[in-house]
Order: structure tokens, then sequence, then C-alpha cells
């Protein structure tokens, strides 16, 4: 296997998920035990798309969480599966959809408070995307928390990068093992709260801004501002990082904007449920100073609110698991489980009974081979989000022009053939070289 586990003191937690110790199941105590075993993210590892498994790779590690999942084909008597389903609701506070969505930001609130101790650490800001389930207080247990993110003071301190880095990475890990993935899921990186240390912040951001300093003018800077305010197209809304990664000429520098980018927006457009007032006093005026700061537009935070306000997934996702609360406890016991079952294998989104489709919104639960799973992986709005990455790193060029009827047309140099047979039917303009 090209792929494997990772120390969770590393920069990320990839790779394939880890088989559970595995408990005799002769009643709801012994399945109860047998999840408390899932709290740790390791025994659901989701691969990214970025780690490009193969699809044997991709397979085993389905298999494995299935495996991992399987005591919960074990309960067969009502009895048993009513203490279960009466230990979930306690725990999650399900089916209150509100008490769940609490307990999710209890527990990132919780772990925070762990780590900052074990770490001889202060926590300046913390906060998360309120535009989401969690914010929409309609959130399953076993959600991750949307753009959860942590600016941490490391008390002894240090200006140098490479040892705030180490630290940020070694404060990740410690939220790694304390976290409760049962309550808050943090089991692929898409997922995992954005950590930085104040100094990396702040350094960071006068790095870049010399970049961004060198080409911005008062034109392009207002172009730049308002792609972010009202331009939620994922390509050309993105205008300013894609253009600024053009002039990084080095793949490092390159790939340390894009991962700005998206701590900066964060703290920029996210709810705060904490923060230290003189700290975020100098960084209001940080930002406000930062020309980096004010155009970047990765995550399309402000747009999509102003395009969408997420009526389509109220309409469907939302509307769905309101219903549920209010039917869930006239439901007969098979029922209630056989959802409680779907839910637990949503924090991996091995979730695969189709009578619950409408309340996880996701497309591949109607396609249960392992090879169509893998597909609709690779779908067109992952390899969307993949595109932004893979530009701003500087493997594949994109250009902007105008047609002859004023609409701007995306142009890709896609440079190899894996990139070109990637991104082969996304609609955008492309041309090949």
């Amino acid at each position: 296997m090209k792929i494997v586990n990772v120390n969770s003191n590393e920069k990320s937690f990839m790779g394939m998920a880890i088989k559970a110790p595995q408990y005799r199941i002769n009643s709801a105590n012994d399945a109860i035990r047998q999840w408390e075993v899932l709290k740790h993210p390791k025994y659901t590892n989701i691969f990214q798309e970025t780690e490009k498994p193969t699809k044997l790779e991709f397979i085993e590690n389905v298999n494995i969480r299935n495996s991992n999942y399987n005591f919960l084909e074990l309960l067969n008597n009502k009895r048993d599966k009513f203490k279960f389903i009466e230990y979930f609701k306690e725990f999650t506070g399900f089916p209150n959809l509100k008490n769940c969505s609490q307990k999710i930001l209890n527990e990132f609130k919780r772990v925070l408070n762990i780590v900052t101790k074990q770490n001889n650490t202060i926590l300046l800001l913390g906060g998360y995307d309120d535009y989401c389930s969690v914010g929409f207080n309609s959130a399953l247990p076993g959600s991750d928390l949307d753009k959860g993110y942590a600016v941490i003071q490391k008390i002894s301190n240090s200006s140098n990068i490479n040892i705030q880095e180490n630290f940020s990475n070694q404060v990740k890990g410690s939220i790694w093992d304390n976290i409760d993935n049962r309550l808050m899921s943090v089991n692929h990186c898409a997922a995992f709260p954005n950590i930085v240390t104040n100094v990396e912040l702040d350094s960071k951001l006068d790095k870049y801004d010399k970049f961004a300093s060198l080409f911005v003018n008062l034109k392009n800077f207002d172009l730049f501002r308002k792609e972010r305010m009202y331009n939620e197209n994922p390509i050309s809304g993105s205008k300013f990082n894609i253009w600024l990664s053009e002039r990084i000429f080095d793949k490092n520098d390159k790939i340390g904007a894009k991962n700005l980018a998206y701590i900066v927006e964060t703290i920029r457009d996210c709810t705060r449920f904490f923060l230290n007032e003189a700290y975020m006093d100098d960084l209001t005026n940080k930002m406000n100073n930062s020309l980096f700061s004010w155009c970047s537009n990765v995550n399309q935070n402000f747009a999509m609110r102003y395009k969408t306000d997420y009526s389509d997934i109220k309409k469907t996702k939302l509307k769905a698991r309101e219903r549920i609360q209010e039917e869930f406890d006239k439901w007969d016991i098979n029922k209630q489980y056989e959802l409680v079952k779907d839910i637990i294998r949503s924090m991996s989104g091995d979730n695969k009974n189709p009578e619950f489709n409408d309340i996880f919104y996701l497309i591949y639960n109607t396609f249960r081979t392992l090879s169509r799973y893998f597909d609709i992986f690779y779908s067109k709005t992952n390899r969307h989000r993949l595109l932004i990455n893979d530009i701003l790193c500087g493997d594949v060029d994109c250009t902007f022009e105008l047609s002859n009827n004023g609409r701007e047309r995306t142009w890709l140099n896609l440079k190899t053939p894996e990139t070109i047979q990637k991104y082969a039917d996304l609609d955008v303009y492309k041309v090949d070289y």
C-alpha cells in the first residue's frame, strides 16, 4: 500500500483507517462499549482527494470502516436496541438537533480547553462558520464543525516560524488524541480545525502582504474586493488568490499563501465564540491594513451568503431534519435503530439506508457498489475544489478573458495528461498543452 497512517503530531491526519479492537456483542452494554472505541478518529479515517488513493486503497479503507461499524448489526432484540438508542440520545442530544449542535460546539470548546492546558498555551481566539448545520441548530451527532479555528499563543514564545508551525501541529495532535469523534468528527483533513499561533499568523500576513503590495493598485484592489463580496463562482471568485499565486515563484510559498487564505478568511468572516479583546483589537487593526486579508476569497464566505442564504440546503437537508425531530419518538424501535445506525456511520460518509437520503443530502447514498462509491468520491463538485488547490499550488495555470458578449472565460493550462483526465468534464474553458 502506498498510503499509510501517520502519527497524530504530524501536519495532517491522513491514511488508512485502523481496525478497531472487537468486543463480543451479546447485549446493548457490549454495543455501547464498542461504540465508545470509535471516539478516536483513527478508526473512521476518510481519504482526502489530495491523497490520490487508488481504487483498491479506497475500497480497503471503506471495508475497514465497515468492519468497525459491524457491531451495529449484531443487536437483534428490541430491548437491546431500545437501551442502545436511549444511551445514544442521552449522550448526543438526539433527536433534538439544537442540543446536538450545542454538544458539537461544546466538544470543540472542551478539547481546546484541554489542549491549551496540556501544551502550556493561551487561547486568543476561537470560532467557526455559523452558516453550517451547527450554526443552523440542525447538526447530526458526529458532524464536523465547518471552518472551526483557533489562534493560540505559545507561552514560551519564539519568533522562529518553524518552531511556531511545529507547535501548531503539536496542538493539532493533542486535539486528535482528545476529541470525541462521536460528537464532533475530525476524521479527515478538511474537517479538522485550523490551528495557528499568533506569531505564525502575524509573520505570514506580513510576508504575503509584501508579495501583494508589489502588484496591487487601486484599480485591481477594487476589482478583487468586489469579487470577494459578490462572486460565489469557485474559480473566478478566487481571482486575487490565483493572480497572487502566479506572481509567487517558489512552490512552498504558493502553498503557504493558499493555506494562509483559508485561516485568514475564516477569522475575517466567521463567528467567534471566544476572543481575547486586547489581541482582537491588534489583529483587527492588522487585518484592516492587510491587502491579503481584504482580497482573499478562496472560501467565498461573503458571496455565498449574499447570493443564496443557503436556501436550497434549507429546502432539502435541513427541512428533512426538522421533520425527524418531530417524528422520531413516534417511530417503532426497529426504524429508530436503523436511523441511529445510519447517523453513526455518517461520521465517515458510510451511511447506506436510502430511506434516510434526504437527511444526509449525499448523492452517493444511492450508489452502493464500492466501485461506484469511488467514482462519486471524485465527483464534479469535489474536483472544482481540487482545481482551486491545484491552481493555487501552480499545478494548473489559469487565465481570465472577457468574451465579445462581456462574459468571462476561464482558460486552463492543465499541463499533464493526469490533470487533463482529472478535469475532463468540468464546465470550464480549457486549453491543453
